[in-house]
This record gives structure tokens, C-alpha cells and sequence, in this order.
């Protein structure tokens, strides 16, 4: 594939959208949803995933499931996000 492309791809990073919709969402200084959204990111990078898809799809999609993995885990175990 790389050749098809002669090794010409430029890529937009998504961590700077990422960044960015936390400050309009203001929950940038929500540590877990922050932290755990950067998490989701760098283990996207490792995948496909940012030639499938908009950067900015994936920014929100991070903050999504970080969303839903932090609801989950106060509801399941209280007593984890009570000491962040």
C-alpha cells in the first residue's frame, strides 16, 4: 500500500482535537476522562485506525469510551475514582 502511495502519506494527529474537544467540552481538567481518552488514542495509533478514519472521529470516540469505561467503573467499584 505504502508503495501505491510512493511512501507520500501525511497524516493529522488526533491528539490536538483531542485536547481541543476537551476544552469545548470543558472537562479538560476531569484527570481520569483526560487520561484515560489519552489512552484510548495512543492504543488506537497502533491499529489501522488513523487511515479509516477522521482524526477527529477518533478524538471523540476516545472521549466516549473513556466516558463510558469511568461510568462503568464508579458504578461497579465506587470506591476506585474516590481517591483521584
Amino acid at each position: 500500500m505504502l508503495e501505491l502511495l510512493t511512501f507520500d502519506v501525511v497524516l493529522e494527529s488526533p491528539y490536538n482535537i483531542l485536547c481541543r474537544f476537551l476544552q469545548e467540552l470543558q472537562i479538560e481538567n476531569n484527570k481520569p476522562i483526560r487520561n484515560t481518552s489519552w489512552a484510548f488514542l495512543n492504543d488506537s495509533q497502533l491499529t489501522t485506525m488513523c487511515l479509516r478514519l477522521n482524526p477527529a472521529d477518533i478524538a471523540i470516540a476516545a472521549i466516549y469510551f473513556a466516558v463510558s469505561v469511568i461510568q462503568s467503573l464508579t458504578f461497579f467499584y465506587p470506591e476506585t475514582l474516590s481517591k483521584a
